[in-house]
């Protein structure tokens, strides 16, 4: 007797934007390209509506912000989901200040419990790495900010941690101070589920009132550890005498040019599948890497034309150009063996990519010392220039593939990753600006600067000392 075939069809969850850059109250057409779905629940980051189960709805942003965007589909057979994390990007309409993460002006944070392990202690909770975490061994705890001035909050983010999904916050309450004594509640959650690991979800607040003093006090699904990967706090700032200066609108985001050389390979159908629209993409990630380098748009070098090609060819990246033009170049077949490697990850494929691309625009984007001798691969002056491209890329969260190495003969000179993660350490334990500070340092410090002269002028000590703390420490 002939066997009845299998006829189950899941379905394939699937979608785009009309546009994935707008201003603070537009809106976006999403078109549905799903196969085989019967029904679809969507879920909208900081959009309005956050919700809706229509095939293709539009969604209006109010409030500046990078946002993800969650389609679920289902049948009777199954169902399937697509995630496309910070798909969305919200620029304020510029009303009367810049809407900046809060946790980034060098301010304090601290816990209920400090009862943390060494390497989840509470300082993990803002480091801008979503692949590190904040771990405590309660059910419920408060996280505290102190800025460095009064900030007026628009809205926040929570990242999920790595694993043990009850561990995962709840419920929650947001709520500011001006004294650290007298708190009043902004923001209240419950019944909330991150269901993916290290999943970044934004809430949107409605208040006029302005703090320094920020707590959220947490309590988990279930267990005696509560965990959360990062907190962002967004906001305006009111005018302050001595503090950093605004980034200014004389930054000249380039024209991008991409192209595909072999549009079949798995890696390209990989990336267009996880970046579908490059050039917009290539343009806030020139934005985000000149950020991290400078602190105002006058100082960051002007590209005015930027080309971005994928080759089918065996190498990993690389970028060229001179004058107000650069090139940048990634290899499909590097990221088709990535992919492969993580098992069909496309969350690796995308941090892989981020990570190349905040790596070579950094290329672009740094100064270059005048001395310490020349691109060789072993060189003073070739160890800071790939070491702070990968330092870049690390202090924006994209190396998940990529571990520290304090074994390396070179030490501090052996660049890349080797150098990247020492600069990293540098920026969480000493200085939240020390990338921008060992930047300028290649400018300031001309024809005298090394690697040691320059941690004397940021640290006042020298480059060994600190290499020898950071290599105690992993060892």
């Amino acid at each position: 007797m002939e066997k009845k075939k299998n006829t189950q069809q899941l379905p394939i969850a699937d979608f785009k934007a009309n546009k994935t850059n707008i201003k603070e109250e537009e809106s976006i057409s999403y078109t549905n390209s799903s196969t085989d779905a019967t029904s679809y629940n969507w879920t909208f980051d900081g959009g309005s509506p956050s919700s809706s189960t229509q095939t293709n709805p539009v969604v209006t942003y109010n409030r500046a912000g990078t946002y993800s965007v969650t389609l679920k589909v289902i049948n009777r057979d199954g169902s399937d989901t697509k995630i496309k994390s910070e798909y969305i990007t919200v620029s304020s309409k510029n009303d009367g200040g810049e809407i900046i993460d809060i946790t980034n002006d060098g301010g304090t944070i601290s816990d209920q419990h400090n009862n943390s392990p060494s390497y989840e202690d509470i300082s993990k909770l803002i480091d801008n790495n979503p692949n590190s975490k904040f771990l405590t061994f309660n059910a419920s705890a408060w996280v505290q900010y102190i800025a460095t001035k009064n900030y007026t909050l628009s809205s926040y983010t929570i990242t999920s941690g790595n694993d043990a999904p009850e561990r995962d916050p709840k419920s929650w309450t947001l709520q500011g101070s001006t004294n650290g004594s007298s708190w009043q509640n902004i923001d209240q959650r419950s019944n909330q589920n991150f269901p993916n690991r290290n999943q970044k979800r934004t809430f949107q607040v409605s208040t006029t009132s302005s703090y320094n003093y920020y707590r959220l006090s947490m309590r988990n699904n279930s267990g005696t550890i509560l965990q959360a990967s990062e907190i962002e706090l967004f906001g305006k700032g009111g005018s302050t005498d001595g503090g950093s200066c605004s980034w200014g609108n004389d930054f000249l985001t380039p024209r991008v040019e991409f192209r595909d050389f072999d549009g079949s390979t798995v890696g390209s159908q990989i990336f267009n599948q996880v970046i579908p629209n490059a050039e917009n993409y290539m343009k806030q990630r020139c934005l985000d890497v000149a950020k991290i380098l400078y602190r105002n748009s006058a100082d960051a070098p002007k590209f005015r034309l930027l080309k971005f090609n994928l080759k089918n060819e065996d190498f990993v990246a690389h970028k060229f150009g001179d004058g107000d033009q650069m090139t940048i170049e990634v290899s499909t077949q590097h990221l088709a063996k990535i992919y492969r490697d993580s098992g069909n990850n496309s969350q690796v494929i995308k941090d892989e990519i981020d990570g190349i691309l905040f790596h070579e625009v950094t290329h672009g984007y740094n100064y270059s010392p005048t001395t310490g001798g020349t691109y060789d691969g072993s060189s003073p002056f070739w160890a800071y220039t790939e070491g702070i491209a990968d330092g870049v890329r690390i202090y924006a969260g994209f190396h998940q593939t990529r571990n520290p190495d304090v074994n390396n003969s070179r030490k501090w000179l052996g660049g890349y990753t080797t150098t990247g993660f020492f600069l990293q350490y540098v920026t969480q334990k000493y200085d939240k600006n020390f990338i921008y500070k060992f930047n300028k340092a290649a400018k300031d410090l001309g024809n005298s600067w090394s690697f040691d002269n320059a941690f004397k002028d940021i640290l006042g000590k020298g480059v060994e000392t600190v290499w020898n703390e950071y290599k105690k420490l992993y060892q």
